[in-house]
């Protein structure tokens, strides 16, 4: 599975206890406060409906929490509030909306579209005339009369008993052609350079996840199988992307200083929401501590489920890549099969190239590198899905610009065989290689 590079580190991290509690202020959308709706507990607010199946408030307080998440999604996903490639959806729906924060934006974006957003949780909001919220169980039998186009699930972690069956709804509720898109975030908490210690309290909110798992069957432990079970509902070309969360400002670039900024406000916020009062005084106090040590360079995976065709269209595939580990490649073969200066290339484990129409032929060539190189083209138009180099293994280097959705992409991460290069081409990338890169 391929991940993103290394987050760049901040040698002179700013202070982690300082930030703006007015940042993003909550806004004038408010949720319904009737007391024969709400269970009150610890000073806290939670729904009645289906009483006890999820597990935290829906308050105002919690709303804000959402919108600090709400915030951290865009920025993960460069202002993106999805990744699917849909055009034109007439019927979307989004499974556990909470305060509707995601459905009232798409509405917004998408005015033709009828978005329809579910919770336990009544939602008051009518600022989109093509936009409803209704109260029901998601995992209950779906009574729409309606197929949707696209279905957005996120953040549910820790609030489904049986997955299997929600994606089985998701697809049988599903129009032809239509897509689901599943963002989670893993909870196992990680480090790239050993600054975690191995006695973090952070890694004890992973056996809290365990207990409570252990006690209703809803696993907080959901992102590393969404990608299996959606194919297992029926659901085909299902892509997978991992996108790096830090935990505090420590990372030297700016946008994932922010990231860290706002998730780390996010814990602050939404801790005490997930504890009891007793629980709340000593082990998120020690948790408050932690998440504020700069030199602990913290980071959570968030976990997105490309689809690429050749040039006619016969030959499709999907492939999960890093939208950060782009490599142009200047040398003489590249730029004659590819017909231009260069071509963008990303190196992948071969079990993440999936083929799902039409057939590929095989041509072998030798490599400006020597070694002999298994080139794979759609048999009509010829469009170049991927090479094989016979030294890689079972990796093979997938030609990322045949890829849909790539607006989002940033510049690449290397350039190669850069003797080679028109001396016309100005330096795209950080790093620049003369031939490959030394590992």
């Amino acid at each position: 599975m391929s991940t993103p590079h290394r987050i760049p580190v901040d040698e002179t991290p700013r202070d982690n206890t300082g930030y703006d509690s007015d940042e993003g202020a909550e806004s004038s959308r408010s949720l319904a406060s009737s007391s024969d709706i709400y269970r009150y507990e610890n000073g806290r607010r939670y729904h009645t409906f289906r009483d006890g199946s999820y597990w935290a408030p829906n308050d105002q307080m919690n709303s804000y929490h959402e919108k600090i998440f709400h915030h951290i999604m865009l920025l993960t996903l460069n202002d993106k509030l999805y990744l699917a490639p849909i055009e034109t959806p007439k019927h979307v729906i989004d499974l556990g909306t909470g305060a509707g924060r995601w459905a009232i934006d798409f509405a917004d974006h998408h005015e033709d579209a009828e978005v329809l957003g579910v919770d336990l949780s009544i939602v008051e909001y009518t600022g989109h005339p093509n936009l409803r919220f209704i109260v029901d169980d998601i995992c209950s039998e779906w009574t729409h009369n309606t197929k949707f186009d696209f279905v957005h699930v996120r953040a549910l972690y820790g609030s489904i008993a049986d997955w299997p069956s929600l994606y089985k709804q998701c697809f049988d509720n599903m129009a032809s052609g239509g897509y689901i898109e599943h963002v989670e975030l893993d909870i196992q908490p990680k480090s790239e350079d050993g600054t975690l210690p191995p006695d973090s309290i952070l890694f004890q909110w992973n056996a809290v996840g365990r207990a409570w798992a252990q006690a209703t069957g809803k696993t907080f432990f959901v992102a590393t199988e969404v990608k299996q079970q959606i194919a297992d509902a029926g659901f085909v070309d299902v892509v997978e992307e991992i996108f790096k969360l830090p935990l505090g400002q420590w990372s030297s670039d700016e946008r994932f200083k922010e990231l860290g900024k706002y998730y780390q406000q996010f814990w602050r916020e939404g801790m005490e929401g997930w504890w009891s009062m007793e629980q709340v005084k000593s082990f998120l106090l020690e948790t408050r501590k932690a998440i504020e040590i700069p030199t602990q360079h913290v980071y959570y995976d968030i976990m997105t489920a490309y689809k690429g065709q050749c040039h006619c269209g016969q030959t499709t595939w999907t492939a999960e890549i890093s939208d950060e580990k782009h490599v142009l490649c200047h040398c003489t073969a590249c730029k004659v099969l590819g017909g231009g200066e260069f071509t963008l290339n990303q190196i992948i484990p071969k079990e993440n190239f999936k083929l799902t129409g039409g057939d590929l032929k095989q041509y072998t060539y030798r490599g400006d590198s020597g070694n002999s190189v298994d080139c794979f083209y759609c048999p009509n138009c010829t469009s170049h899905p991927y090479h094989h180099q016979h030294t890689m293994g079972n990796n093979i280097v997938i030609r990322t610009s045949l890829l849909k959705d790539t607006e989002k992409w940033g510049k690449p991460a290397a350039e190669i065989y850069s003797v080679q290069k028109w001396s016309w081409q100005p330096q795209t990338a950080d790093n620049i290689f003369d031939t490959t890169p030394p590992s």
